[in-house]
């Protein structure tokens, strides 16, 4: 069996292309998105904490681009430091979820049991 070179090289060139960063209509979508989300989401942040790892997480990976005082992502566009803050984001490789990290978020709100009813 003789193998095309042409395909061999357009196979070899796949696995080596990095990824182009989304053009400026797509990081524009991207952000309406976002900026709902974080709407609907009542605006929401996390601790300083949940930040600071994600962003740790965001810095290790090979989707980051940019400054490091204003790091972006490659693959959904978004700055780093505005989305590893929201509460209302992902990563868009699955890197770091939504929300707070379960060992983040307090089991019993202090103050009460946590059901929203004043004690009488």
């Amino acid at each position: 069996m003789v193998r095309d070179p042409r395909k061999k090289r357009l196979e070899k060139d796949k696995k080596n292309k990095i990824e182009k960063p989304p053009n400026i209509a797509q990081k524009a979508a991207n952000l309406a998105k976002a900026s709902a989300r974080h709407v609907s989401n009542g605006m929401k942040s996390v601790t300083a904490q949940t930040k600071s790892s994600r962003l740790a997480i965001c810095n290790s990976c090979p989707f980051k681009a940019g400054a490091e005082d204003n790091p972006t992502c490659n693959k959904c566009g978004c700055f780093l430091n505005i989305k590893t803050g929201w509460a209302s984001e992902s990563c868009p490789i699955g890197k770091w979820n939504a929300g707070e990290p379960l060992s983040a978020k307090k089991t019993k709100p202090s103050g009460g049991c946590g059901c929203g009813k004043k004690k009488t």
